[in-house]
């Protein structure tokens, strides 16, 4: 029995190395297959790395376009004007918010209605801050609500002298303005960006200051029995639509 019992032994003592053997040389096999495929996967991460470009960080921007009054105040004497801005801009918040320190200015002109060829003019002179919102993105175009605050240097004047046909005297000398005022506006709205390059900008500006009217003129009224204040407030306020085109830094 002993016998029988050691001879079976040695018969399965072949299959048990051979399995040992062959379960040895499966293991090897899979921790090789395991380490090519932790090298394929970091290979592949490395690429995706290197192959992603990082977007513009910095830009200029310029836009032009038309300024129309909305209140009767300044719609009444000027049926609309041009507005430019410049400005540089910086990228936040993964660069979903851009901070752009700009400038910019307004020009309005008509013939003026006093008997001889005459233009008045407004020129608006603006220094401030525009915040742009990347809110939402669809294809190639981007959607920035938008805000800004500027500071306004404003005159109004005439293009040449006033003849006071009365006095047979001069009103207001060439260049010399009429009424003045130095102040804050305010602007909101929205600009559509295609492909990062070229936009629209859509936005009300309100704009509501105090003017300083220059003295001559109020005398000058004053000679012709009118009275007028040395102080007026206007609203000029504008809606605002420009185009405008973005030149990107790629650091």
């Amino acid at each position: 029995m002993k016998t029988s019992i050691f001879r079976n032994i040695l018969w399965l003592l072949p299959l048990l190395v051979v399995q040992l053997s062959v379960s040895a040389q499966d293991a090897v096999k899979d921790a090789k297959d395991l380490k090519d495929t932790k090298n394929e996967k970091k290979t592949s991460s490395q690429k995706k790395k290197k192959s992603v470009v990082p977007g513009p960080r910095y830009a200029i921007d310029f836009d032009a376009g038309y300024a129309y009054p909305i209140n009767t105040q300044l719609s009444s004497v000027f049926t609309g004007g041009l507005d430019v801005s410049l400005g540089f801009k910086m990228a936040f918040l993964k660069k979903k918010l851009w901070i752009r320190p700009e400038g910019a200015y307004t020009f309005y002109s008509k013939k003026a209605d006093i008997g001889e060829s005459t233009q008045e003019v407004n020129r608006d002179w603006k220094a401030g801050v525009e915040f742009q919102y990347k809110a939402y993105e669809v294809k190639k175009f981007s959607f920035f609500p938008l805000f800004r605050a500027d500071y306004n240097w404003f005159s109004n004047q005439f293009s040449k002298q006033i003849n006071d046909e009365t006095t047979n005297s001069q009103i207001i000398p060439i260049g010399e303005n009429l009424m003045t005022a130095n102040t804050y506006s305010i602007a909101a709205g929205i600009m559509i960006v295609r492909s990062g390059s070229v936009y629209v900008k859509l936005d009300y500006e309100y704009f509501k200051p105090t003017l300083t009217v220059n003295p001559k003129l109020v005398s000058a009224m004053f000679t012709q029995g009118y009275t007028m204040a040395d102080k007026q407030t206007l609203d000029l306020s504008t809606a605002n639509i420009k185009i405008g085109f973005n030149l990107n830094f790629k650091h």
